[in-house]
């Protein structure tokens, strides 16, 4: 990290204060002038991040987030992109892309954060002495700077990374993502107001949402639907699970909402799929559970019968070896190993399920 980084990251603050202020700008249907209907409503779109908005947002004050941090950085490297631009229909086609190699990103920042603790441990050392030749060596790699989750709309300067001098800042990853869901807008306007539908389709183009509203105000209906689609509408107080609303989408439980509440647009035929069963996700949460349950097991229980078997093993040893004069010292060596061998099996186990745990409830947010 350079040291303009923090007056580059005001500077790149002021650029995102500015586009929340065009986001708010009304839009009526006389501000259009010779602007294509369809390229505003795209560049409106783009302003707005794919999430609650009370999620972070300067212009919802109060509101706090209790969001888990999967969550959170899910969202940082969330983009989206343009697939489709049908002016003749006032169509546009969009893909929401999340980051597909966070893991990677994840374990890169765990090698990085013990080599900058080890690195503070010794001092901070500029150099190294060599006490075979009695040469010093000067160290080519210092504090390292972590991989960010960055976005177009969680952009980081290019100061945030230092020049990289050694094998370990020259291997940090770089952002790989995957289009989870695809959003098709259809714009159309009168002389006062216009009409925006949206459908919302998952990996399987199984429908997840639709709406159709009409409004003098572009901006307004944009806005709505950014809610609409990414919103968690289960939470109503000043803080909560805000991004919930993301994998309730994509799971396909806001379709009772379309149903109750909404427009469904006319060009969505009797034909079209919509996502009302989920057995991928029964499935998935079956498996948790499972392994949410022998979490525990293995966890505590196993190690606390293998302790009070090597206790009760120390004991019946000791028995023999007093009362009837009995060498046991190959038999209770070899007891104990297989009981210690236990212990650290259980331990990676246990290791291993609550990984397995962690895998699953990530996986379950785009079934």
């Amino acid at each position: 990290m350079k040291r303009r980084y923090i007056r580059d990251l005001y500077d790149l603050d002021e650029e995102q204060t500015v586009s929340r202020k065009k986001r708010d700008k009304a839009c009526p249907v006389s501000s259009l002038g010779r602007q294509q209907p369809l390229q505003v409503l795209e560049s409106l779109i783009k302003l707005w991040p794919m999430h609650d908005l009370r999620y972070e947002n300067s212009d919802i004050p109060g509101c706090y987030s209790t969001d888990i941090e999967l969550m959170q950085d899910l969202v940082s490297g969330m983009e989206l992109r343009i697939l489709r631009r049908d002016l003749s229909t006032g169509t546009l086609e969009c893909s929401a892309e999340f980051q597909s190699n966070l893991a990677e990103y994840e374990r890169y920042n765990l090698v990085v954060q013990k080599h900058n603790d080890d690195w503070e441990k010794q001092g901070r050392p500029e150099s190294i002495f060599d006490p075979v030749h009695g040469e010093v060596h000067k160290i080519k790699e210092k504090r390292v700077d972590p991989a960010l989750i960055t976005s177009s709309y969680n952009p980081q300067p290019k100061s945030a990374y230092s020049k990289p001098t050694g094998s370990l800042s020259k291997s940090r990853p770089t952002m790989k993502r995957t289009g989870y869901i695809r959003i098709v807008y259809k714009l159309t306007h009168g002389t006062r107001e216009f009409q925006l539908s949206y459908v919302a389709y998952d990996s399987s183009d199984r429908v997840i949402y639709y709406n159709q509203q009409v409004h003098t105000d572009l901006a307004y209906l944009v806005r709505r639907s950014v809610q609409e689609l990414w919103g968690n509408p289960l939470e109503n107080g000043k803080d909560g699970r805000y991004l919930e609303g993301i994998p309730m989408l994509i799971q396909g439980r806001k379709l009772k909402i379309c149903k109750r509440d909404n427009a469904r647009p006319g060009w969505l035929t009797e034909s079209t799929t919509f996502k009302t069963s989920n057995p991928g996700l029964l499935v998935a949460t079956a498996h948790q559970s499972t392994l949410s349950t022998m979490d525990p097991i293995v966890r505590f229980f196993v190690p606390i019968g293998l302790v009070l078997g090597m206790i009760g093993w120390s004991l019946y040893n000791l028995t023999q070896t007093f009362t009837y004069g009995m060498d046991v010292k190959g038999p209770y060596v070899l007891g104990m190993l297989l009981l210690v061998g236990g212990l650290l099996a259980a331990r990676k186990i246990a290791q291993h399920l609550q990984r397995k745990v962690s895998e699953i409830d990530a996986t379950k947010r785009f079934i």
